[in-house]
């Protein structure tokens, strides 16, 4: 994997962890906003493809909360071990795509324990796959509001205001 740098000192590195063809779109999103971007799908995520890509990184995207054939361990089993691992590192931030309104037991541990600063985001953008990472931010949009969604919260975990 290679870093795009939108910027070639002094910007925050993202990794966006997905698995169902969206993550372009955010990290377009992403690179407009001056972050480097590195993006991994991962179906079937094994933590340690996760935990390779960690150097550097300030803020992990895990957006495994959408699409068809969900595998519950990503935000299960394979969620908690990687949150395990990010506290070690140094990861400044982490955003989490919901599956659901119910609260995930693994993302609340991680914030009580280790006050790691996790901003979330609702299940969405499945209609994004496929679609042109190149189109306008048009919040009327929802593939295009949910990635602006997923960079407000990225934006959010640095404490960054725009």
């Amino acid at each position: 994997m290679v870093w795009v740098r939108a910027r070639v000192d002094g910007m925050a590195r993202v990794l966006i962890v997905e698995r169902a063809g969206r993550e372009e779109r955010v990290a377009e999103v992403l690179r407009g906003r001056d972050y480097a971007v590195r993006t991994v799908e991962a179906d079937p995520l094994l933590p340690g493809h996760v935990f390779e890509l960690l150097d550097g990184v300030a803020v992990v995207c895990w957006l495994m909360g959408a699409g068809e054939g969900l595998n519950p361990e990503a935000n299960g089993e394979q969620l908690e071990t990687v949150l395990l691992k990010v506290v070690d590192t140094g990861v400044r931030g982490f955003v989490f795509e919901r599956e659901d309104d119910a609260p995930n037991e693994h993302v609340e541990h991680a914030r009580a324990t280790w006050h790691i600063p996790i901003e979330e985001v609702p299940a969405g953008g499945s209609d994004i796959a496929g679609a042109d990472a190149g189109a306008s931010a048009d919040r009327t949009d929802p593939a295009a509001a949910w990635a602006e969604a997923v960079a407000d919260a990225v934006d959010a975990t640095l404490g960054v205001t725009r």
